[in-house]
């Protein structure tokens, strides 16, 4: 037991960023100030929702329905990031090598990190979990015990789903020959997560509970609804009423159950980890590559002659399709907005909105301004949340000082780098815009004005993303999510674009404009600031970019 308290103080050691020279004290406490106004920013309209909702269950006495909800949501989102992560920490990361050698026993190796894994989890399941568990407390005037019980429960509900998505990984390595394919699993893994998230998604939405059903567990109270939610982890339940049970022994019924199914959870990762994770984790390090003989004709086309900002933009697209993580963080992350709408359009549309009413809104003339302005503002919030503009600088890592002898200015490679970020951004745009075209069927015309608001927001906001990991990089990283996930320089560039786009959106329901004055104030204004982005890039981003 010492030795995995020791392994995982030293991973987690590890896992800091190194500080820079420069401003490491100021970039350390705007860091800590920007998470606390996000916090807020997200935290207060989150709490009045909650609160609402709460009221609303609680006259009809369902309110332990909002806790169902929140466990089952917050386990199945542990489980489906876990998937990629937990195969990253375990089999892929450069501490292995090292590890192997020494006088550890596996399960030693892979519980020092899989409590790494689980206390950052802790933190996606703070924000699931965190405001819901305190609205409720409050609201209910529940006392000491709730608070007790909920504190033990936060912190076992991650690590059932955690041993779960464990043991698929440590099953898959042992009895594949796909170590080698480390790239290709990463990607497979992070894909398969996301189909899985996706398909949960569709469940959901297709499981529904016919409506004079839904309207006696309503009007029966005592918390009928609870356990409708939990059917892909039903030990959730366990946890729900471990909460919400209406006698002492019910509650300590299911806490013993929930307690007692994670202890075994815990004995199974063990003895999984003793005989798997070996056999699956030697010969890690070594990779599969394709040789190819070339003739002269392929060698001649290959490396024929081309523009240098064609060449570096280019190679920035080939590293980021290239890169399991970053494919995964900054392309195919992004696409979950365009697929939600699809499902949302296909799914669920004539249960709030009939069609018709949506393509009479798009097609009056009243509501383009609207719509341009909006759609504007939407833009700028992906543009900005999305993390290839504000990892630019720091996807390069050790190997940054490569770029300071290729022949090319520190100017070209930044632009190189933008407009790289701003093609991504686009593409996942352009999705968006033809899902509304061939669904909604909006006029072309309107198409092409979203396609031009979108196109000046996403160079604003990747502008801002690029600018701010200039002056920030975080270069020192031994594998690649540290670069993309655990980044500072992705927050505040989502903090940015998340004010930008509520104050346009606030802007816009306030003064509702017509076509003529959401065009010329969103072109005006917008090129304004890109005339300025820009000019900062050229002159002070450069000889930030320099100094690095």
């Amino acid at each position: 037991m010492n030795k995995i308290y020791l392994l995982a103080k030293t991973f987690l050691k590890n896992r800091r960023k190194e500080k820079y020279k420069r401003n490491n004290k100021i970039s350390s406490w705007l860091s800590k100030l920007l998470l606390f106004g996000f916090l807020i920013f997200l935290g207060i309209p989150l709490i009045g929702f909650i609160s609402e909702t709460y009221d609303f269950l609680a006259s009809i006495n369902q309110q332990g329905l909002l806790v169902n909800i929140a466990f089952s949501i917050a386990t199945v989102v542990i489980f489906v990031f876990g998937i990629s992560f937990v195969l990253t920490t375990f089999y892929f990361t450069k501490d292995i090598d090292i590890l192997l050698p020494l006088p550890l026993k596996p399960y030693e190796i892979v519980s020092a990190k899989f409590i790494t894994v689980l206390i950052y989890e802790y933190l996606t399941e703070l924000l699931v979990l965190g405001p819901l568990l305190v609205v409720y407390g409050y609201k209910g005037s529940l006392g000491l015990g709730y608070w007790t019980i909920s504190i033990v429960i936060f912190l076992i509900l991650p690590i059932i789903p955690l041993v779960l998505a464990s043991v698929l990984n440590m099953i898959i390595m042992r009895f594949t020959n796909l170590g080698k394919h480390k790239d290709t699993l990463k990607t497979i893994a992070a894909v398969f997560s996301l189909i899985i998230g996706i398909g949960v998604n569709i469940l959901y939405r297709s499981n529904k509970v016919s409506k004079e059903k839904m309207i006696e567990m309503l009007t029966s109270g005592d918390n009928s609804l609870v356990g409708i939610v939990s059917t892909i982890f039903p030990t959730t339940n366990w946890a729900t009423y471990s909460l919400i049970g209406k006698s002492i022994s019910e509650i300590a019924l299911n806490l013993i159950l929930f307690v007692l199914a994670s202890a075994l959870s815990i004995a199974i990762f063990i003895f999984a980890a003793q005989k798997l994770y070996f056999k699956g984790v030697i010969g890690g390090s070594e990779s599969f590559a394709k040789r190819k003989k070339l003739d002269k004709r392929q060698i001649e086309k290959s490396t024929k002659q081309s523009s240098k900002f064609k060449v570096y933009t280019l190679k920035e697209m080939k590293i980021l399709f290239r890169t399991p993580v970053f494919l995964i963080s900054c392309v195919i992350s992004n696409l979950i907005y365009p697929i939600l709408l699809a499902i949302g359009i296909f799914t669920n549309i004539d249960s709030y909105f009939s069609m018709a009413t949506i393509r009479g809104f798009f097609a009056n003339k009243e509501f383009v301004g609207i719509v341009i302005a909006m759609s504007f503002a939407i833009a700028f919030f992906i543009g900005g949340s999305n993390r290839v503009a504000s990892t630019a600088i720091s996807r390069e890592g050790q190997n940054m000082y490569i770029n300071k002898y290729i022949p090319m200015s520190y100017k070209e490679q930044i632009f190189s780098k933008l407009f790289s970020a701003i093609i991504i951004d686009m593409i996942n745009i352009l999705l968006i815009i033809l899902i509304l075209i061939f669904m909604v069927k909006i006029p072309l015309v309107m198409a092409v004005f979203i396609l031009i608001a979108s196109l000046l927001a996403n160079t604003i906001s990747s502008s801002i993303g690029i600018i701010i990991d200039i002056n920030n990089p975080n270069l020192s990283w031994d594998n690649e999510q540290k670069a993309v996930k655990q980044n500072r320089n992705t927050f505040a560039s989502g903090i940015i674009s998340l004010v930008m786009s509520g104050l346009i959106t606030f802007f816009t329901i306030r003064f509702k404009p017509d076509l003529t004055i959401a065009s010329i104030s969103i072109g005006a204004i917008s090129l304004f600031i890109i005339t300025s982005l820009f000019y900062y890039i050229s002159t002070k981003g450069q000889k930030a970019y320099s100094k690095i």
